[in-house]
């Protein structure tokens, strides 16, 4: 993440840590809803919203990226996000909003040994590490087919 322009990311939390994501990522930000399942999606899915008379996948977070489970509460927030030519809804606890960061200061995720695979690269910030995540990796390619079959099966 090489270059001298800004990055701007909208920075949500899980269990009080920030992560983000490219704002250029973000359809929409919204209020948590109640979530139709999708029994036969893969794990990390946890359902579908209905969103302007499509169905688009919820995929819990936590469980992507080790946290321990919680139930949504109803002041939780969910991102529409744009990955991997396909949209997600993902979940978190809360958005802080919108930071621009030089990208000079950021990490690559590549230059990270062992990262995660959802990890686009990190901010030192004063008070910790800001993680980015890369919504096209959120879903492997099992995980892919085993979802768009899964709302093929939901459609029928």
């Amino acid at each position: 993440m090489q270059g001298g322009e800004d990055i701007q990311l909208l920075v949500f939390r899980l269990d009080e840590r920030p992560y983000a994501v490219e704002l250029t990522r973000v359809r929409k930000v919204f209020r948590a809803a109640a979530i139709n399942p999708l029994p036969s999606g893969p794990r990390v899915i946890c359902g579908v919203l209905n969103m302007r008379g499509r169905l688009v996948p919820v995929a819990d977070l936590r469980l992507r990226l080790g946290l321990p489970p919680r139930a949504t509460a109803l002041e939780d927030r969910f991102l529409w996000v744009r990955a991997d030519a396909m949209d997600l809804i993902l979940t978190c606890d809360s958005v802080d909003g919108v930071s621009i960061f030089p990208r000079s200061t950021m990490l690559d995720g590549a230059e990270i040994p062992e990262r995660p695979p959802m990890l686009k690269g990190v901010v030192c910030l004063p008070d910790g590490v800001l993680y980015i995540n890369d919504p096209d990796t959120l879903l492997n390619l099992r995980e892919k087919e085993e979802l768009a079959y899964a709302l093929a099966e939901h459609d029928e």
